[in-house]
Order: structure tokens, then C-alpha cells, then sequence
């Protein structure tokens, strides 16, 4: 882990122009909401690891997505970083959201055969945000799409 002085704003700036050209050609508005000014978004963090959560959680929700939105963006809740990705995708039953972060799993068995995917993406996730000093949580339920949420501290 390589924690440095790191500009919150400048990954999702990156993460947009990686991912808004996927999201178009599926239809999807991509939209991108930062939470602090450039100077405010400057903290400690490991920046691949962040990058890599990120990355995670809106391919994941380009991917799920069939019309709608994708948006991702953060705000600061006390000594607390929440980022957000939320979408209008297929959701995830609740009975699942216990067991979504776990390695190799996925929700349903016909999500690899229809969407593709090792099953890795969300138990990375985890992972990460827990070695960042943070949490990862989802509101989702069936058929009405899906919010991760991932809690790190806010260090500047």
C-alpha cells in the first residue's frame, strides 16, 4: 500500500473519460459528481487501490445497466469519504447482499452465463476499501438497480 497525497477529484475526472464512451454506446447517461472543491479532494490515500474500487464498481454498473443512469461521485459525511456508484440496473436481491462480496461469487448463477465475469470484482473491492481503513455496502433490491456505497476516512 503507497499512500500519498492523492486529488480525489482528478480519479473520477480520469474514471470518466475511461468509462463515459461504454456507458454511450449502451445509452446510459454517465454522470459524475464530485463532492468538494480540486483543493478539498486532495487526501492520503493509496491511488491504484482507489482507482482499482472505482473501476470496479462502475464497470460493474455500466455492465448491469440495460437503460438509464450510471452516476459516481462522493460526498463528506463528517471524518468520513462516501463514495457512491448507483445505477438503474437489474439490482441484486436482498437476500444476496450478505454474500455479493465474497470471492468467486455472484449473485445468481445465470449472471456469468448472461453478463460474463469471474466473480472477483466486489471481494476486490472489499479488499481494498478495507486496507484503505474503510467499508463497502450496497442498498439494492430486484429489478430497481443498486447504490455501493465505500466509506473511507478523510485524511488530508
Amino acid at each position: 500500500t503507497i499512500i500519498r497525497k492523492t486529488a480525489l477529484n482528478g480519479i473520477f475526472t480520469e474514471l470518466e473519460e475511461k468509462y463515459r464512451q461504454m456507458a454511450e454506446q449502451k445509452g446510459l447517461d454517465f454522470i459524475i459528481q464530485p463532492g468538494l472543491s480540486y483543493e478539498a479532494s486532495l487526501i492520503q490515500t493509496d491511488r491504484s487501490k482507489l482507482l482499482r474500487i472505482l473501476s470496479n464498481l462502475i464497470s460493474n454498473a455500466i455492465k448491469f445497466t440495460n437503460q438509464g443512469s450510471v452516476q459516481a461521485g462522493y460526498t463528506l459525511e463528517g471524518d468520513q469519504l462516501v463514495l457512491y456508484v448507483k445505477d438503474s440496473g437489474i439490482g441484486i436481491d436482498e437476500s444476496l447482499h450478505e454474500h455479493i462480496f465474497d470471492s468467486f461469487r455472484q449473485a445468481d448463477t445465470h449472471i456469468q452465463y448472461n453478463f460474463g465475469g469471474t466473480g472477483l470484482g466486489l471481494s476486490v473491492v472489499k479488499g481494498y476499501a478495507e486496507l484503505l481503513g474503510g467499508s463497502v455496502r450496497v442498498n439494492s433490491a430486484l429489478g430497481k438497480g443498486s447504490v455501493f456505497y465505500v466509506s473511507l476516512p478523510y485524511t488530508t
